[in-house]
Parts: C-alpha cells; structure tokens; sequence
C-alpha cells in the first residue's frame, strides 16, 4: 500500500509585508512543512494586498518549490494577493468570495529625474505584473490590462468562468447532493434543522455499501451454518 501524501498548510491573511505574510516568513514555514515530510501545500488566502515585492517574492517561491501547490480562496483576495493565488497550480475560490485586480500604484517626491525613473521602474513592475496574469489566464496582455486599468472586481463565478483566474468555485454540498453521494433513493426525506440532517448523512453507511456487508455478513453466516450442519 502507497503512503499517504502528506498536504501541508500556509495561511496568508490580512496585509502582505511589513512584518506580516513576509517573503523571510513564508520561507520558514515551507522549509519546515518539507521537514515534516509533506509533498504537498495549500496556501489558505484571505488578503486584500499589500507589498508588491513581499508577495512577488512569494509568488517566485512558490513556483520553485518543487511541490504541488493548491491555492484556496477565503472571502477576499485582491492587489498583491491575487498574485500569490497565481503561482499554485490549482486555484479554488469559496462560494461568496470576492477577486481583484488592479493597475500596479505607488508614489513617488524628489527631482523630476527621481520621480520619472520611479515612474519607469513602477511601469515595468507592472509589465511584469500583467505576464504574470496573462500566463495564468492564457489571454493577452492587451485583454488583461483593460481588466487591470478598469480596477476590476469580481465574483467567484466570474473569477472561474469568465476570467480564467481561478479553475473551481467551491461550495458545500446540498443535502439533497450529499443524499446522491451516499447512494439514498432520490424520494428518501430527512427530518430536522439542516445541522441534523448533515449529521445524520455524516453518520450514516453508504447504502450499497451497507448492503455489500450485510450480503457478505449473510454469506458469512449462511456457510458457517452449512458447515456446522455437516459436521454435526
């Protein structure tokens, strides 16, 4: 039997860099969920950005590190955030979560000269920026900029089916799904509040396979009787 992988967690919220979700931070804990044996990582977001460089940092990290990252999103990521989100392999968004992206910003005092360089370099962080969400959605950079300059939010559905920036939208299973899974007869009702039911369902054999151990409990018991009637 193959063992099982372990999946470790890294847990990004609130504001990135200065002295939170930092590039020195995130390395600690990575190195530490490869010393615990884990092969795989789930990086939990729920940000609404920060510092570009913290979370480029973070973002080349995660696509070094060897492992196969899944990013989940909780509630919110946008600016900085998104970009760490772009780096994992498979990016899932909650239900009721929100996504967004914008034009790279900052601010700049000193010398005509000292403002028109920090205008440069901000111009070509963003060129950067903007290959990084090209490459995740497989569009243009022309098509991903006029989604950048019109400071777009959107919704997980459209983070999944329009934009291309997240692949699955996560949401709980109804309990008439959760019903299907577990094999009960489309007409079968529960009673009780939906914390009930869900337990019920939780608590509860699947049904075909509850008749493979009770037929397999009944073949059981049939040859043992036979048996016993032989040698008696």
């Amino acid at each position: 039997m193959e063992a099982e992988e372990k999946v470790g967690v890294a847990t990004i919220s609130g504001y990135i860099g200065y002295g939170n979700a930092t590039v020195d931070e995130f390395t600690k804990h990575l190195e530490e969920l490869k010393a615990e044996g884990c092969t795989k990582f789930e990086v939990i977001l729920n940000s609404m950005g920060g510092n570009l460089f913290e979370a480029s940092g973070i973002y080349d990290i995660i696509k070094g590190c060897g492992m196969e990252v899944t990013a989940k999103i909780y509630g919110v990521a946008a600016s900085a955030a998104t970009l760490i989100a772009c780096a994992a392999g498979r990016v899932l968004i909650s239900e009721n979560s929100r996504y967004m992206v914008h034009r790279a910003r900052g601010c700049a005092v000193g010398t005509v000269e000292e403002i028109e360089a920090y205008a440069a370099d901000l111009k070509d962080a963003e060129g950067q920026v903007t290959g990084i969400y090209a490459e995740r959605t497989g569009k243009s950079a022309e098509d991903v900029m006029a989604v950048l300059n019109a400071e777009t939010w959107m919704n997980a559905e459209t983070a999944v089916k329009e934009r291309g920036i997240a692949d699955i939208c996560m949401r709980p299973l109804s309990i008439r799904e959760c019903l299907r899974v577990m094999g009960f007869p489309e007409d079968y009702k529960l009673c009780g509040t939906q914390t009930q039911q869900r337990k019920f369902i939780g608590n509860a054999v699947e049904v075909h396979m509850a008749y493979e151990m009770a037929l397999s409990l009944h073949n059981a018991l049939k040859n043992q009787y036979t048996l016993n009637q032989k040698t008696a």
